[in-house]
């Protein structure tokens, strides 16, 4: 008796530690290379989609303070504004090689502002995004971000990269990364974090809800002026940009009231299963007599 008392015990004290049941979506993902969904099933059931209109304002604020200070940086070519550009083409590719490394990536490309000399725009960013919308709004209170970019060719070709969360009224939460290298590199992201590591948190607009996010978006900008960037991926169709990512999955760290939980129903599991070989056993002997 005062073993079942001890089990109930641990399972109403780890109810109480992990609190109310979380109803909300989960916000749990895994996409692309060495995950459980391909990116052309994702791309197929319309969850990958290009990112069109204006940047978010921290958007705008980040690229602006990015054109700024290659002004008085003189070993940044000056950029002299930003644009957002639609995204030409999203498609899957298998084994794409980037640096002497393969993955089964989701490729976006883009036409950037005019680029010819005199245009105006020469020396411009262009920007251009695509976004993973989830079915319901996740809560993301917990969440890691992981993903894997492969800039063909590193800074100043893509000058900048960016992940925005975005909620079910459409603010965000941004963190930007400037000057990236050329090569797959993996990233976490945590959603309840700050600046962390390269990635430089630019805040988030108010009323920004980590509760009920709808997408996971991310922009690549790259420089007009600097010729030289390979050729776009097979089969996609000439683009003056593009940018590859081979995986992104999102987990939601284990409860340490879990375990718990689990050792309490597994003693009183136990104890059902002692017990009812008891009432068998005795029942049987009852027969006997």
């Amino acid at each position: 008796m005062k073993l079942r008392q001890t089990a109930q015990a641990v399972i109403a004290g780890a109810l109480m530690l992990a609190g109310a049941p979380n109803l909300s979506a989960s916000p749990i993902i895994g996409i692309g290379d060495g995950q459980p969904t391909s990116w052309q099933d994702a791309l197929t059931a319309g969850n990958i989609q290009p990112v069109s209109g204006p940047l978010s304002p921290l958007a705008q604020a980040f690229y602006q303070q990015s054109v700024d200070e290659s002004q008085t940086d003189p070993g940044i070519p000056d950029a002299f504004g930003f644009e957002r550009s639609p995204v030409k083409e999203l498609y899957a590719v298998d084994d794409l090689d980037i640096n002497g490394q393969s993955f089964d990536s989701l490729v976006m490309t883009w036409d950037p502002p005019d680029p010819s000399p005199g245009s105006g725009t020469e020396d411009f960013l262009g920007i251009a995004a695509w976004q993973y919308v989830y079915d319901q709004d996740p809560d993301f209170t917990q969440a890691m971000v992981h993903f894997s970019i492969g800039p063909p060719l590193g800074a100043p070709h893509i000058w900048d990269l960016s992940l925005e969360l975005v909620d079910v009224n459409g603010n965000v939460k941004s963190w930007f990364l400037s000057m990236p290298m050329a090569g797959w590199q993996n990233f976490w992201i945590k959603a309840y974090g700050g600046t962390q590591g390269p990635w430089m948190l630019m805040g988030q607009t108010p009323g920004f809800d980590i509760t009920q996010v709808t997408a996971i978006q991310f922009d690549g900008a790259a420089f007009n002026g600097v010729m030289g960037f390979p050729p776009v991926p097979p089969p996609g169709v000439p683009a003056w940009d593009w940018l590859p990512f081979n995986h992104l999955y999102v987990t939601v760290p284990v409860p340490a009231t879990l375990p718990l939980l689990g050792i309490g129903a597994l003693v009183l599991l136990l104890l059902g299963r002692g017990g009812a070989r008891r009432a068998a056993h005795a029942g049987s002997g009852t027969g006997k007599r």
